[in-house]
């Protein structure tokens, strides 16, 4: 299954949600104000990039630009990405995604979660999710 998503710092307040299909899944999106999203992460892009330099099999380039291919498999995943930056601090985190059950979680947790939130925008679908809801998407195989 291939995913485009962007990760957002989470806005900080009570989020509505609504019923949504997404690839005949019913899921809870987030309705987000669009400027609710102009606030950068509270991390900078060195800060993330030095923490993703150190995930296993992740090559990263000096611009952001990464890919990260778990291990070998009939279930092996990739992630290829880019970061952000901003004035503020690092703004988002693109990725395109493929493959079953990928690491989600390593990449968040280069970003301080789960002490910090974060929304997750498809990007093709045009919906905003939380964790749980995505992380939902990426871990079915079809």
């Amino acid at each position: 299954m291939d995913w485009h998503i962007t990760i957002h710092a989470h806005p900080g307040k009570e989020v509505p949600q609504s019923s949504t299909a997404v690839r005949q899944r019913e899921l809870l999106r987030l309705e987000l104000p669009s400027e609710w999203l102009t606030l950068p992460m509270s991390l900078s892009f060195d800060t993330v990039l030095a923490r993703l330099e150190q995930l296993p099999r992740l090559y990263i380039e000096p611009d952001g630009s990464f890919i990260w291919i778990g291990p070998q498999g009939p279930d092996q995943w990739k992630f290829d990405g880019q970061l952000h930056d901003s004035t503020g601090g690092l703004m988002t985190i693109e990725l395109k995604v493929s493959g079953t059950d990928p690491e989600l979680d390593a990449i968040l947790g280069c970003l301080d979660w789960p002490e910090k939130a974060y929304v997750f925008q498809l990007v093709r679908e045009g919906i905003y999710l939380d964790h749980a809801q995505v992380r939902q998407l990426l871990a079915s195989a079809d």
